[in-house]
């Protein structure tokens, strides 16, 4: 569902002339990965995150400020510093702090010029996000329903249901993206009121959606390190 909306959103945004669309994700590894999926699809987009080198980041950079219109998938390197002209749509996806949450909005609407733009979250984000977000005026929106002439949907569909060959271009990368989900949420156990066999059983809901039916392996240094050791449901190699 949560893939639904969020490909939902970018194909509304394509449908608009002169589009120039920023998506901001949490981790690295989960914005390469979508940024892969797009680019799958048979869809042009810019890619900056901490997982590029600077040389990379700066090409990208230069290129999407350039142009009329694109889509750039971003982790917070791209929130501070950098201008990018005429951007259309700023779409922040899960967790984020007030002050993230500001400086990315801060990336549309500039210079006279308009913009909007949107906070997609899981529903178990909900209740943290409005919390962390009090006092700042956000507007519910319904979820936005699909397209059937121009829907990217059962490409995706039918794409994630191939990752699940070792094989696939994306396997390893959908791999890494379920690590740095389950990092990053592991960072976040107080404010979703979770445990860690909770984290662990919805990361593994989300290697799922990724093609993974069977949880991606995990070093056994890496489980120690965000302190998961003889929880239940990891694959430790």
């Amino acid at each position: 569902e949560f893939r639904r909306v969020l490909f939902t959103l970018l194909d509304q945004q394509l449908a608009i002339p002169r589009h120039k669309v920023i998506v901001f994700f949490a981790t690295a590894r989960v914005t390469g990965f979508v940024a892969q999926l797009y680019s799958a699809l048979g869809r042009q987009c810019f890619e900056i995150h901490s997982r590029k080198s600077q040389p990379q980041r700066d090409k990208a950079s230069r290129a999407f400020a350039s142009c009329h219109q694109g889509v750039l998938f971003t982790s917070d390197v791209s929130a501070r510093g950098m201008d990018y002209p005429n951007v259309t749509f700023v779409l922040q996806v899960g967790l984020t702090t007030k002050e993230q949450y500001i400086h990315r909005l801060g990336r549309t609407a500039r210079a006279g010029k308009s913009g909007t733009g949107a906070l997609l979250v899981a529903e178990f984000e909900e209740r943290p996000m409005q919390n962390e977000l009090r006092g700042v005026p956000l507007v519910p929106a319904p979820l936005p329903a699909p397209n059937p002439a121009s829907s990217s949907l059962p490409q995706l569909q039918a794409l994630l249901a191939s990752m699940a060959n070792p094989r696939h271009p994306l396997h390893q990368s959908a791999a890494q993206s379920y690590q740095a989900w389950l990092g990053f949420y592991n960072s976040n156990l107080r404010k979703l009121g979770w445990n860690k066999p909770h984290l662990v059983q919805m990361a593994n809901l989300y290697a799922r959606g990724i093609g993974h039916p069977t949880p991606p392996p995990l070093l056994k240094r890496t489980v120690g390190k965000m302190g998961l050791r003889d929880v239940p449901g990891l694959v430790i190699q």
